[in-house]
């Protein structure tokens, strides 16, 4: 009976040793993408990109007021039906530069997404390539949805990562 029990007692810790034996590594995505320099110049791109985007609505803001500014030192010798029609071209206006912002953001973010799955599709092989030079079973993103509690500093790869991905993108 006493050797049954020990038998089911060391069956029932040979997988735990199996764990303790296992090499893990982790890697912050996020952070090579951020810190890395093709992240750099995708982010400084991204932010030019913003900008331009900005400044077009901006510039169209800038008319809406000037025409704004005119209609009301002009309104007292206007005509009703010329008054009318400042208003539908003001209503225009407005409307246009709605429909400005609506399609500056949907192209942001549709530009933010088509860089990251890029960067998404070029990192996963290099993590597991280094992952295993470094004989590591399992690698986890620690990101902000990665769920780990805690870890260890020492299965970091994540400095590994960007300087490799920086020698494959001088």
């Amino acid at each position: 009976m006493k050797r049954v029990s020990f038998m089911l007692i060391l069956a029932a810790l040979m997988p735990m040793a199996a764990v303790a034996q296992s090499k893990i590594g982790v890697v912050n995505a996020n952070r090579v993408v951020q810190e890395c320099k093709k992240g750099k110049e995708f982010f400084t791109q991204m932010e030019e990109f913003k900008k331009s985007l900005e400044a077009g609505i901006q510039a169209k803001i800038t008319e809406m007021q000037n025409k704004q500014k005119e209609a009301q030192a002009k309104s007292a010798s206007m005509s009703e039906d010329k008054k009318r029609e400042v208003v539908r071209d003001l209503e225009a206006l407005d409307r246009e530069i709605k429909r400005m912002g609506e399609d500056a953001q949907r192209d942001t973010t549709a530009k933010l997404n088509q860089g990251l799955e890029r960067f998404q599709r070029e990192l996963g092989p290099l993590i597991r390539q280094i992952a295993l030079e470094q004989g590591l079973q399992v690698v986890f993103n620690d990101g902000p949805s990665s769920g780990i509690v805690f870890r260890d500093v020492s299965v970091d790869i994540t400095d590994a990562v960007i300087k490799k991905y920086d020698e494959m993108n001088p």
